[in-house]
C-alpha cells in the first residue's frame, strides 16, 4: 500500500508540474501576444502623431514661402520704383551712350568681319595657287621623265608608277597613263628609227611571201617568190595596182614603206592593216611594235598637254 500511495504521489507531482509548465507557457504567450498588440498600437499612434506633425509642418512651410515670394516681389517692386525714382535720368543717359557704344563696336566687327573674310579668301586661293603649282611641277617632273625613258627602248616601270602616283587615279593624266601598252613597263618600245630599221628588215621577206605563186605553200613556192623578188622591181608608191589585183601586196608594202620613211606609222599601219595569208603573218609582229609606239606617243602628247594646261591655270591665278 505504501509503494502505490508513492507512486500515485509521484503521478500527481508529476502531473502538477506538467500543469504548472502548461500555464506559464500559456502565460507567456497571452504575454507575448499583449506586448506585440501593444507595440503595434504604439506604433500607429507614433505614426499618427508624425503624420500630424508632417502636414502641420508643410502647411506652415507652404504659407511661410508664400509670405516670403510675396514680401521678395513686394520688395523688388519697391526697390525697382525707388531706382527709377531716383535714378531714372541717369539709367536713361547710360542706357543711350551703351547702346551707341554697342552700335559702334557692331559696325566695327562687322568691318573687321569682311576684312577677314577678304583674308581668307587670299589666303584659300594663294594656298590652292601654291597646291596646284606644286601638283604641276610633281606631274612635269613625272611626264619629263617617263618622255625622256620613252624617247628610247628601254623599260619605263619606275617612271610610269611615278606619273600614276603624282596623277592619281583620276584625271586626263591618269587616264593617258592607262592607254599605254603593258609592254612599256616590262621590255620598252621601239623608237621610230629602230622601227624603220626593222621594217626594211622585213620588207624583203614580205616581199618574197607576197610573190609566192598561189597555191604553192611548200619549199618551191618560197624559192619561186625568192627568185621572183630577186628579179623583179618593186612598184614605187605610187604606182597604181593593177586592177586584177586591186588590193596587191607589193603595192601595199611600197605605200606603207613610203609612210615608215616618212615617219607616218599611223597610216603605214592602215595600209599594212589591208594584208592577208602569209604576208600579213611576216609583218604582224612589227605590225604590234608600231601600234605600241603610236598609243606611246599619243599618251605623251596628251600628258605634256595636260601639263601645259596646269601650269596656265596656275599662271593665270
Amino acid at each position: 500500500e505504501k509503494e502505490t500511495a508513492q507512486q500515485y504521489t509521484e503521478l500527481l507531482q508529476k502531473q502538477r508540474i506538467e500543469f504548472e509548465n502548461l500555464l506559464a507557457t500559456r502565460l507567456r504567450e497571452q504575454d507575448d501576444t499583449f506586448r506585440a498588440k501593444l507595440m503595434e498600437a504604439l506604433s500607429q499612434k507614433d505614426a499618427t502623431i508624425q503624420s500630424l506633425i508632417d502636414a502641420a509642418l508643410a502647411s506652415q512651410q507652404e504659407e511661410h514661402d508664400q509670405d516670403k515670394e510675396a514680401f521678395t516681389v513686394k520688395l523688388k517692386e519697391e526697390t525697382r520704383m525707388e531706382i527709377d525714382e531716383h535714378y531714372g535720368d541717369q539709367m536713361e543717359t547710360y542706357k543711350q551712350q551703351t547702346e551707341q557704344t554697342l552700335r559702334e563696336k557692331v559696325e566695327t566687327l562687322a568691318k573687321l568681319s569682311d576684312k577677314l573674310q577678304r583674308l581668307e579668301s587670299a589666303l584659300e586661293a594663294s594656298e590652292r595657287t601654291q597646291q596646284g603649282s606644286s601638283i604641276a611641277h610633281r606631274l612635269s617632273a613625272a611626264a619629263l621623265a617617263l618622255s625622256e625613258v620613252l624617247e628610247t627602248h628601254a623599260p619605263a616601270a619606275n617612271e610610269v608608277q611615278a606619273l600614276k602616283t603624282a596623277a592619281g587615279a583620276d584625271g586626263v593624266i591618269a587616264t593617258a597613263v592607262r592607254t599605254l601598252p603593258s609592254t612599256v613597263e616590262t621590255n620598252g618600245v621601239p623608237t621610230l628609227p629602230e622601227l624603220q630599221t626593222k621594217f626594211e628588215e622585213n620588207y624583203s621577206t614580205c616581199r618574197q611571201a607576197a610573190l609566192v605563186p598561189p597555191g604553192r605553200p611548200g619549199l618551191d613556192g618560197q624559192l619561186a617568190g625568192y627568185v621572183f623578188a630577186a628579179l623583179k622591181y618593186p612598184p614605187r608608191p605610187d604606182d597604181p595596182a593593177p586592177e586584177s589585183d586591186p588590193s596587191s601586196a607589193e603595192h601595199v608594202l611600197a605605200r606603207a614603206r613610203k609612210q615608215v620613211q616618212l615617219g607616218e606609222l599611223s597610216s603605214a599601219v592602215d595600209e599594212l592593216e589591208k594584208l592577208q595569208g602569209q604576208v600579213a603573218f611576216v609583218i604582224d609582229d612589227w605590225k604590234k611594235a608600231a601600234m605600241d609606239r603610236i598609243a606611246v606617243d599619243k599618251a605623251i602628247k596628251v600628258i605634256k598637254l595636260e601639263c601645259a594646261l596646269l601650269h596656265e591655270a596656275c599662271a593665270a591665278e
